[in-house]
């Protein structure tokens, strides 16, 4: 069997070992922390989204926070199109794993109301239609359209900056109260798409 040389950072790791052991477990506590501290908001984004005549969801271990309006949803089926605030925690936490967080209109939850792949990007094109050239704002090539046909990142807010917003549940919720409006504003262009799809 040959073996593989051990590299520097190898070697780092071997020597503080005890060290290491140490961050991860650090690591693993913080994140449960700070899961905590997401789930504060929930009760304040509500009671203000609910202003604005939406609904809103946090989903603190998946670092989401998902908006509707009450007509896109079905008791039984759930949201027909949900708007994404996603990723405001730092690379790392839990399944964060996209470089920036990202404002977007997530249509999956279409297939659960029979529109399989085909009719989704069906209802992104109407969409982006609909935007004009404010759809241009909302593409971004790597990201599925049948998914989610309108998304953008936040590319303003690096590393440090999401670890402050996972650090302080009041700039968490400011950046949400900032940041969801800009998808707001799309509302009545996705009602719009939403009423060409089939019953």
């Amino acid at each position: 069997m040959a073996w593989t040389e051990l590299t520097e950072v190898d070697r780092l790791v071997l020597d503080r070992w005890s060290e290491v052991r140490g961050l991860l477990d650090a690591y693993r506590q913080v994140q449960d922390r700070i899961e905590e501290r997401i789930e504060t908001i929930e009760e304040r984004l509500q009671r203000w989204a609910k202003e604005q005549g939406y609904e809103i969801a946090v989903d603190a271990k998946q670092a989401v926070i998902s908006a509707y309006l009450p007509p896109w949803f079905d008791k039984r089926r759930g949201a027909r199109v949900c708007l994404v605030l996603g990723d405001f925690c730092p690379l790392g936490y839990r399944k964060v794993g996209a470089q920036y967080p990202y404002l977007a209109v997530y249509a999956g939850n279409l297939e659960n109301f029979k529109i399989q792949r085909e009719g989704r990007l069906d209802f992104a094109e109407a969409l982006r239609q609909q935007l004009g050239e404010q759809a241009k704002e909302w593409h971004d090539p790597a990201v599925d359209d049948a998914e989610n046909p309108l998304w953008r990142d936040l590319r303003e807010y690096d590393e440090r900056a999401r670890c402050a917003l996972a650090a302080d549940p009041d700039k968490l919720y400011e950046f949400a109260v900032k940041h969801l409006p800009e998808l707001f504003q799309l509302s009545g262009f996705i009602s719009a798409a939403l009423e060409r799809l089939p019953k």
